[in-house]
C-alpha cells in the first residue's frame, strides 16, 4: 500500500498505529510536511482541517519524521518520494524541493 504521511496528519490518523496494526503493509511513502498540525482541533471536520493547513518543504512544518523512520522495517518501507503538493505555490518548485531534501537528509543521518 502507498501511504501519504502528510496527508495522515492531516486526517488525525497515527501513522505509527497504523504500522503497529499493519506491519509490512506500507512499501511507498509520500513524504511531505504539513504547518499548522499543532494548532488544529481535533473536533474539526475534514474541510475545515484542510483549510487550517499548509503544505510545506520538508523539515519546515511540523511532522516529526524521525519516529516515523525508526519504524520503516515494521512499515515494510521500500521506496519514498518527497513530495508537496502545492511547492508552485510556495514560490519556486525546485528551491522547495532542494529545502525538502537537505531537511530529509539530515533528519536520516
Amino acid at each position: 500500500m502507498q501511504l501519504d504521511l502528510g496527508w495522515t496528519y492531516i486526517a488525525g490518523v497515527d501513522p505509527l498505529a497504523l504500522f503497529k496494526a499493519h506491519p509490512g503493509r506500507f512499501e511507498l511513502w509520500h513524504v511531505k510536511d504539513v504547518f499548522g498540525l499543532k494548532t488544529v482541533s481535533p473536533s474539526l471536520g475534514p474541510n475545515a482541517r484542510v483549510s487550517s493547513m499548509a503544505l510545506v518543504p520538508l523539515g519546515t512544518g511540523h511532522i516529526d519524521f524521525n519516529p516515523v523512520f525508526v519504524e520503516a522495517s515494521l512499515a515494510g518501507l521500500k521506496h519514498f518520494v518527497i513530495e508537496q503538493d502545492n511547492a508552485a505555490a510556495w514560490g519556486d518548485s525546485l528551491a522547495a524541493a532542494r529545502v525538502s531534501y537537505h531537511n530529509l537528509a539530515g533528519m536520516l543521518t
